[in-house]
């Protein structure tokens, strides 16, 4: 019996030059603006496809769990990043949905050496393996027979 696929990720590259986002929450909030801003992305990146529902109340409750931040910084972090381009506003607005898509972006190893396509925005419950990798496993088939 195989694993079963994976939905999210474990780690995700923490660079070291910071954004021009992460300064402005740094400059408003300090220490708790960046804990609030690397803990979002955790989250992220641990939803399945990538995709942060908060739609629910218990969405919202195990959010703000996970957080583990004062509320006004969560709220306006996530208004900065919205502003900012950084969380997609139209799922936000219509599915109460954190969708990042540059940050999902840099995941894109991850699901490469899992021999699928990275996550999208509008593919939101399957990921399919990636045409090229399908026909190299079917003229492995093909040679071995």
């Amino acid at each position: 019996m195989s694993r079963p696929d994976s939905k999210n990720v474990f780690y995700f590259p923490h660079y070291t030059k910071s954004t021009s986002e992460l300064d402005l929450i740094e400059h408003k909030y300090n220490s708790e603006g960046y804990k609030a801003y690397y803990r979002l992305q955790e989250m992220v990146a641990d939803a399945d496809y990538h995709r942060l529902s908060l739609a629910t109340q218990d969405e919202k409750d195990m959010f703000d769990l996970g957080m583990n931040c004062k509320q006004e910084v969560v709220d306006d972090v996530i208004r900065i990043l919205l502003d900012r381009g950084r969380i997609d506003r139209e799922l936000w607005e219509k599915e109460n949905v954190i969708w990042m898509d540059d940050f999902v972006k840099t995941l894109r190893p991850v699901w490469t050496k899992r021999g699928k396509e990275l996550p999208q925005k509008e593919n939101n419950n399957s990921i399919s393996v990636p045409r090229n990798l399908q026909k190299r496993k079917e003229k492995k088939i093909k040679e071995k027979r």
